[in-house]
């Protein structure tokens, strides 16, 4: 039986944009792609389909297909890893701002199958309590 682990995080925006927190992720040592150069991301008009896209894409261009998804409020989702490790999983930024972190890819551990949530804290708290975005609550689950 598969565990299904995210964290949610609530916050508040000061003069900055969702584009802020995506470059704060970014700032803060998590990569967009793989190896390869390539983005797991979800495309524009992607209401509530979650028909995630896989493609080489620049920095430039992915951050033309977050702004173009904050125009139409829709869910900005991609795969996010952190630095040269393979471990990551799923940002999504909902159209609130408030936003979600689905640990799915070589997910750290502590005993048994329970998610070593602080590892992942340590990582995504500087980049969403950062500057000019401030975190008022998170929620961590294991199911």
């Amino acid at each position: 039986m598969s565990v299904q682990s995210s964290i949610d995080f609530e916050l508040v925006y000061r003069d900055s944009t969702k584009m802020a927190l995506f470059q704060s992720l970014m700032s803060n040592g998590w990569k967009y792609h793989d190896e390869c150069g390539k983005v797991f991301y979800l495309p524009v008009g992607d209401i509530d389909d979650y028909d995630w896209q896989y493609e080489k894409m620049s920095l430039d261009q992915l951050q033309e297909l977050v702004q173009r998804k904050m125009d139409q409020n829709e869910v900005i989702g991609i795969s996010i890893t952190w630095g040269d490790t393979d471990v990551g999983g799923d940002f999504l930024i909902w159209p609130d701002g408030n936003c979600s972190f689905m640990v799915n890819k070589n997910r750290k551990i502590l005993i048994g199958r329970v998610t070593d949530f602080s590892w992942y804290l340590a990582k995504l708290i500087p980049a969403v309590d950062s500057r000019d975005i401030r975190m008022i609550g998170c929620t961590a689950s294991d199911m």
